[in-house]
């Protein structure tokens, strides 16, 4: 029985599973032992208000990142002395910068969950100040510094593993390609849609508005559809960018959009695919929205719904993921949704591929599999590196 301490500052609440669902799903692993330590930040908390919030909010989530990296590096320490190796959830930069400082005889082995890059979230999509300017090549420099002390580095999309690589200096034989590790229990259960051209094509969106998603882009599309194209929106979530959207919202739009604002758990969220026939990724162009999967695709192919998305997206797997591409503007998407409202076999036949792709290769067992495979290379590495 391996022993395994979860520790760090970690992000948890709906908007973050990823490091929750790891930790939980390694716990009923049979050759794991799982300690949870993780010093969860609270569930309220979002990262990108560092980018967009107020100044209170700012000084209220460092101050919650601040006081609980106190004490890092005792629980490192003990870490090592009680011979366990450590999962580090996201954002696992404060507990690696408290594992570089120490000589490296004294840290446990770790893997770290860095499945986005800090510095790219900040200055290349949030815009947190300027991406060359001298703010954000501090943060470079220091995301990098951080990520040395880590034995393995978990990225979600082999896309993001060459972006680690070639702009963080992160070793290639230090990255490994994971996906999330999501609860989609509620999801699974759902049967697939069944859209006709008798009642609208009904469209969802759910995630924060952020450029990465490229929420103006489905602002656009909403202002081009009209209530001739049968065409009905659910957005679910907030944002840096919804100030433009409650604005539009006030105008009116000609097709049906309800907008639901306040977080959801995720038995809500489930309702919410249950009602869906298409659901939106993202449409953020290139850069970071070209390389990662996120969650509410992930959910998407769970609840057996068909996935619109932009052309180029990340994945964590070889194979080709099941989606109805559109090219990033809302002129374009505006006239697929129309296109598919008046194909639902179509619809259909991408909501059980989605299904299946997402049981071959996101599912838990996937997910509990690609650990296993993980944990065999860093062992091997670890023998190399003390072989005489």
């Amino acid at each position: 029985m391996k022993a395994i301490w979860a520790l760090g500052v970690g992000a948890g609440g709906s908007g973050y599973p990823n490091g929750p669902g790891t930790i939980a799903l390694l716990a009923k692993h049979p050759c794991w032992s799982v300690i949870d330590r993780v010093r969860w930040l609270p569930a309220d908390v979002q990262l990108w208000r560092l980018a967009k919030g107020g100044v209170l909010e700012r000084a209220r989530i460092l101050w919650c990142l601040g006081i609980r990296s106190i004490f890092l590096p005792i629980d490192l320490l003990r870490a090592r002395l009680a011979g366990a190796a450590v999962f580090a959830p996201y954002p696992a930069l404060f507990f690696l910068a408290a594992a570089r400082c120490m000589p490296r005889r004294f840290r446990p082995r770790i893997i770290a969950d860095s499945f986005i890059s800090v510095w790219d979230s900040g200055f290349s999509d949030r815009k947190f100040t300027r991406a060359n300017g001298r703010v954000s090549r501090a943060v470079n420099w220091f995301e990098s510094w951080c990520l040395c002390a880590a034995d393995a580095v978990i990225v979600d999309t082999f896309e993001n593993g060459a972006f680690f690589e070639q702009h963080l200096s992160v070793p290639s034989g230090k990255i490994h390609v994971l996906p999330l590790a999501v609860e989609t229990r509620q999801l699974i259960s759902l049967g697939p849609p069944l859209p006709t051209e008798s009642r609208p094509l009904r469209v969802l969106y759910v995630g924060t508005f952020v450029p990465l998603h490229g929420f103006s882009v489905i602002v656009d599309a909403l202002h081009q559809l009209s209530s001739a194209d049968n065409v009905e929106f659910r957005i679910v979530g907030d944002g840096q960018d919804s100030q433009r959207f409650e604005d539009a919202m006030q105008k009116g739009f000609s097709c049906r959009v309800t907008w639901i604002r306040e977080w959801q758990s995720l038995d809500e969220l489930a309702n919410h695919y249950a009602w869906a026939d298409v659901c939106l990724g993202v449409f953020g162009s290139e850069g970071k929205a070209s390389r990662v999967m996120p969650f509410k695709v992930y959910a998407a192919f769970a609840a057996c719904r068909a996935v619109v998305t932009q052309d180029d997206m990340g994945s964590p797997v070889l194979e080709r993921a099941p989606v109805i591409t559109s090219p990033s503007d809302g002129t374009s998407l505006a006239e697929r949704l129309r296109s598919l409202a008046s194909e639902p076999e179509m619809v259909s036949a991408f909501a059980l591929a989605g299904r299946d792709f997402f049981q071959r290769n996101l599912s838990s067992v996937a997910v509990s599999n690609a650990w296993s495979d993980l944990w065999v290379k860093v062992e091997a590495v670890e023998r190399v590196s003390r072989s005489p």
